[in-house]
Formats: C-alpha cells, sequence, structure tokens
C-alpha cells in the first residue's frame, strides 16, 4: 500500500502578499520563502473567505464559508467567536483516516472560553487559547524563555501607532514566540523521524505563528536589515477616500491624519523585520523536514489567514473594507509529485480543508463544505474551475454587513447602507478608482452583481434577501423577479 501524504501547514497571521518578492515585494527579505515559492505552485489569486482572524481559521478547519461555520468574527462583546465540535472538523477527519496530529500556536476559534483549546476539536499540541496577543504572556513561552537563560525585554519601545504597538526585543533572535514555535514543531518532526518503523502513521503538523500581526517585535539585528533602507508610501496611501464608502473612515487613526507617511514608516519598517525574523523560522523548520528525510512523503502548504493594511488607503488593520492588502493572501504549496509553477486560478482559504482530506484519503472531502478540493488544479488536470470567487464580512468589534466578488479581472463590493464599490483591478490593481457611479460600467456591474446574488443563494447566504432589496432599491430596473422567482422572497 501507497503511505499517504505527511502534510504541513504553516500559517502565518495578518501578512500581505505583496510584501514578499515571490509576489513582488521589493524590500522585506524572506529567503526561506523565496526557496519554498520555486518550490511550489504559488497561488496569485488565493483569498480570504473574511479577513479576520477567527473566521478565516474556521474556514480552514470547516471548509465552510463564515455565515455556514457560525464564526463570524473575533470573540467580543458583539460576536462569540466560537467554532463548535463536529465529525466534520478538519482534526475529527484526520483522525479518522488514521493521521498523527500536531497543533501549535495561535488558537482564536474559541472566543472568550479559556477552556476552549486545541484538544477540545481534536488537536494534540499546544494548548495555548484565545488570541494570545502575540504569544508572549503564555507560561509555555516564558519556560522556553526560563530553560534557555533568555529574558522578554525591550531595548526600545513599545510605542504606539493607533491601535498597535511596535518595538525592539533585548537580545538574541530566540527571544521571539516565532522562535519557541519552530523549536516546537522541530521537536515534534524529530519524534516522527525516529519513530519505531511498525509504529509509524502520516502527520499533520499545523504551525500557528502569530506574527506578522501587531505588535511587530523584532530584535536589533533584524531591524539593522533595513536600517539604511528607504521605505515609500504604499502606491495607494494617498487614497483621497472620494467616491469611496464613508464606513472607511472609521480605519484611519486620527492622528494619521495629519502626520502622513512619517506616522507608517517605523511600524512598516518593525513589520519588515518581524517578518524577515518569522521567515528565519520557517526556514528551519523546512531544513528540518529536509533533514529528517520527510521531503518525499511531505506536501508543505504556506499561507496566511488574512493580509494587513499598515497604511494602504491611510487605513490600519483589517475591517470594514475589502481591499486586496487585506483580502488577498499568499499561498504556495509544495509536494514532491507536483511541478512548481504559479497558477492564476482564484482559490480560497476554504478549498484547503477538502484539498487536505482529500490528500490524506478521506473518502468525501467535499461533502458538507463549500470549498473545493485543489488536488486536480495542482495536478494540473482540472478542466472546470470557478470563474469568480466570493468572501464576506460581518463586522469586527462593530457589526457591518459587506459581500465581495471577484472574477479575473473585476471586483465588486456590497456595502449594506453604504456606497459600493467595483474596481479594475487590471488597470487599477491599487484600487483607487471605484467605478460604481460610472455610467460606462453598468453592464459589468449587472453581470457581477447577478454573480454575487448567485453565490449568495448557493452557499444560503442569510444577508440574501437584505441584498435583493439593495439592489431593488440601487436599480429599480433590475430584473430580480424574473432571474430569481418568487422562492426568494
Amino acid at each position: 500500500m501507497t503511505r499517504k501524504k505527511n502534510i504541513v501547514l504553516i500559517l502565518t497571521d495578518q501578512l500581505r502578499a505583496d510584501i514578499l518578492s515571490c509576489y513582488g515585494g521589493a524590500i522585506c527579505q524572506t529567503p526561506a520563502l523565496d526557496k519554498l515559492a520555486s518550490e511550489s505552485v504559488v497561488f496569485d489569486r488565493a483569498y480570504t473567505p473574511l479577513a479576520v482572524c477567527s473566521p478565516a481559521r474556521a474556514s480552514l478547519m470547516t471548509g465552510q464559508y463564515p455565515h455556514n461555520h457560525g464564526v463570524a468574527s473575533n470573540g467580543d462583546a458583539m460576536f462569540h467567536g466560537t467554532l463548535q465540535d463536529s465529525p466534520r472538523l478538519l482534526s475529527r477527519r484526520l483522525e479518522a483516516v488514521g493521521y498523527d496530529r500536531w497543533y501549535n500556536g495561535k488558537w482564536h476559534l474559541g472566543g472568550r472560553n479559556p477552556a476552549h483549546v486545541p484538544e477540545t476539536l481534536g488537536f494534540p499540541g499546544t494548548q495555548l487559547p484565545g488570541h494570545g496577543a502575540g504569544g508572549y504572556r503564555f507560561a509555555e513561552y516564558k519556560q522556553y524563555l526560563k530553560d534557555r537563560g533568555l529574558k522578554f525585554e525591550y531595548a526600545d519601545g513599545p510605542h504606539r501607532f493607533g491601535g498597535h504597538d511596535y518595538g525592539t526585543l533585548q537580545g538574541p533572535e530566540e527571544v521571539e514566540v516565532s522562535a519557541f514555535l519552530a523549536d516546537d514543531a522541530i521537536s515534534f518532526l524529530d519524534r516522527q523521524q525516529h519513530k519505531p518503523q511498525d509504529s509509524q502513521s502520516p502527520f499533520f503538523l499545523w504551525v500557528n505563528i502569530w506574527g506578522p500581526h501587531a505588535p511587530y517585535f523584532a530584535t536589533q539585528e533584524y531591524l539593522d536589515i533595513y536600517k539604511d533602507v528607504e521605505i515609500p508610501p504604499w502606491p495607494n496611501f494617498h487614497d483621497t477616500g472620494e467616491n469611496k464608502p464613508v464606513v472607511h473612515q472609521t480605519k484611519i487613526p486620527p492622528e494619521a491624519r495629519e502626520a502622513g507617511w512619517a506616522f507608517w514608516e517605523p511600524a512598516v519598517r518593525h513589520y519588515f523585520a518581524f517578518m524577515t525574523m518569522i521567515d528565519r523560522q520557517i526556514g528551519r523548520i523546512l531544513d528540518k523536514i529536509d533533514d529528517a528525510g520527510l521531503r518525499e512523503d511531505t506536501m508543505v502548504i504556506f499561507a496566511a489567514d488574512h493580509g494587513e493594511s499598515i497604511g494602504a488607503h491611510g487605513c490600519q488593520d483589517k475591517g470594514h473594507f475589502m481591499y486586496e492588502e487585506t483580502y488577498r493572501v499568499p499561498l504556495m504549496i509544495r509536494d514532491s509529485q507536483i511541478l512548481p509553477r504559479r497558477e492564476n486560478a482564484l482559490v480560497s482559504l476554504v478549498d484547503l480543508c477538502p484539498t487536505m482530506l482529500e490528500i490524506a484519503g478521506d473518502p468525501s472531502p467535499e461533502e458538507e463544505r463549500d470549498g473545493r478540493s485543489m488536488v486536480s488544479l495542482l495536478r494540473g488536470d482540472e478542466p472546470e474551475w470557478r470563474k469568480s470567487l466570493a468572501a464576506e464580512f460581518h463586522g469586527i468589534v462593530t457589526p457591518f454587513t459587506q459581500r465581495m466578488i471577484v472574477d479575473d479581472r473585476y471586483k465588486y463590493v456590497w456595502n449594506l447602507g453604504d456606497l459600493d464599490e467595483c474596481y479594475d483591478l487590471e488597470a487599477d490593481p491599487h484600487e483607487l478608482c471605484n467605478l460604481i457611479s460610472d455610467p460606462r460600467s453598468s453592464s459589468l456591474l449587472y453581470r457581477l452583481q447577478l454573480e454575487l446574488l448567485e453565490w449568495m443563494r448557493q452557499t444560503k447566504d442569510p444577508a440574501l434577501d437584505y441584498y435583493l432589496r439593495h439592489l431593488a432599491h440601487s436599480n429599480p430596473q433590475f430584473p430580480i423577479e424574473k432571474s430569481f422567482p418568487a422562492i426568494y422572497y
């Protein structure tokens, strides 16, 4: 019998795809990911289903869109943020088909319940609840430092900018949390390497790195890489907000409006340094896979749960806007039996769960899931793939309803109670010109609105009725009853 593939999933948090050199970035240095990209299928059009941590992670566990798995946002006063157990979860299905499993790092699937940890949903590994605030407060990390004679101390900062922090850590690179996680992952791989032949099972390792989500902490060694490097404003930093939704203004820090790029530049510098530190630890994990002789039998997947704005369009963080900086994510998949290449198909994080389950030999990887397995796409023998892809947003801290659909060139965003958006991503890749009121775009807009409507119908989106009302109000000529009969009312 052919041995099943091992699967290693490395997930970063809040990583902009466009800062990586394999996605066109010119400043941030990530040599380990550059090497991985050269060995992988690199997806140029990968998107998160919702650019907030908990919903995106729940989609990885379920293969479902957030409106179906029920985790609409992070756990706060407005949203529970808790993923319920189910035999259909990735963890439970992998267990059922005989996989050893190990989960480490950020969890963020239990809302505010400190007892909800990875083992609650079937994952052995580090049991660290909640958001984790970068992981620096957990006893396990503190013990890791103590065992190595290290301390968590600031050489500079932390400095507050808007709602986030950045700063310089005292000491060697081992003081940063991603080194703690890499050590844990390497220990797991070492245990797998030295298992007796008659007790070996395929394994699934999920490494969840807190960064480069804020706080952006790096040691001086890594900051020095960018010491004399000019970091110019993002191409859309000077977006005036004209003809854009008013809700976007809520994500612009008041103090940033007058300070200009000087407000953002030190934070971006730390963000780059932080990501380079993380890349170093990812490289250690990848080296261990090779050194342990596991490469031939191991599929490696690298992704992010969502992106980051950090000054794009003048905004901070994510939420209340659906720009490429936050919804497009890096995704690369390496497998010894798949030739490296660039792939332009529209894929979503909801596709990863059924993909991994098919690789693991699950007999029904797509059952009760919104995502599609990408196995045939990876192998280059998928004749028909989706022509458009949708995403959603329900709010973070405060509720707000948005839906988005993208195709090979255009993007349409429905903003409930605010101005809609339409962008030509080919002519306007930085999304500065909203075409929503341009009469020349009416036929394009009509087509995208219909496609979004059909996606909402197929996935049983509970906001469908509101969207129908929106279409009827914004365009009385919209043939809702003709195109979508009374079943929708």
